[in-house]
């Protein structure tokens, strides 16, 4: 299958997508809207978190609210098995939203699926 730049395949990513169904002609375009690419990635990568939420920045996010629960950004995730490891770590800031200082990659259990280059190929179908 063709794959985009993000190394999803073309046809489902949601940054490309915009959300709308089109092409996103900048990267402002895919602001504020809700993709479900938390989702997308967490059935691509196989990560089987019951709640998977996607930032591009990987620094805020809406609060886990199912468990196992995972936090995404464009190179990988974090997971947490349990309500109390998500409550408990010091990486997360907890109100509202969650902020994480440093971003997700920052966190000793941040899984790196793919590197960092847009051009490099997904590796997805290892993981």
């Amino acid at each position: 299958m063709d794959k985009c730049q993000h190394g999803i395949t073309r046809a489902a990513c949601a940054i490309c997508l915009g959300g709308s169904g089109r092409r996103a002609t900048s990267a402002r375009a895919a602001t504020g809207v809700k993709t479900n690419f938390g989702r997308l990635l967490n059935e691509e990568w196989g990560v089987g978190a019951r709640h998977a939420l996607y930032h591009r920045d990987g620094t805020w996010f809406m609060p886990l609210e199912r468990f196992p629960g995972a936090y995404f950004d464009p190179n990988g995730y974090v997971l947490f098995a349990t309500e109390d490891e998500y409550l408990r770590s010091p990486y997360l800031v907890i109100g509202v939203r969650v902020s994480v200082r440093g971003g997700i990659e920052s966190m000793p259990t941040y899984v790196r699926v793919r590197g960092t280059s847009s051009a490099a190929p997904s590796a997805a179908e290892d993981h």
